[in-house]
C-alpha cells in the first residue's frame, strides 16, 4: 500500500519560475540558485514528472538561463507581462 504523502506523477509537475540571465544578476548567489535547480530538473526527467517553466518579459529579461535549457528541453514554456505566476 502506497503512504498517502508520497507524490502522485499523474498529479504532480514541476513549475520552473523566470530562472533568467538578467534576473540572475539580482539574486544571490545565483550559481547555487542554477544548480539547485538543475538538480530539481535532472529528477524530474528521471522521474518523468512534467515540467512547465515561465519566462517574464523574455525580450527584456532574456531566455531561461543557458545551463537549464537544455535540461528543459521540450517542457511547456509560457512568456509573460505580470511579474506573478498567478495573474
Amino acid at each position: 500500500m502506497r503512504h498517502e504523502d508520497i507524490l502522485d506523477r499523474g498529479k504532480t509537475l514541476l513549475l520552473v519560475v523566470d530562472i533568467q540571465e538578467r534576473l540572475l544578476k539580482e539574486v544571490v548567489e545565483p550559481e547555487r540558485v542554477v544548480r539547485n535547480a538543475s538538480a530539481i530538473l535532472q529528477a524530474a526527467a528521471l522521474l518523468e514528472v512534467p515540467v512547465i517553466v515561465t519566462e517574464h518579459n523574455p525580450t527584456a529579461f532574456g531566455p531561461t538561463a543557458a545551463p537549464l535549457r537544455e535540461l528543459i528541453g521540450s517542457a511547456t514554456s509560457f512568456s509573460k507581462m505580470i511579474f506573478s505566476c498567478f495573474g
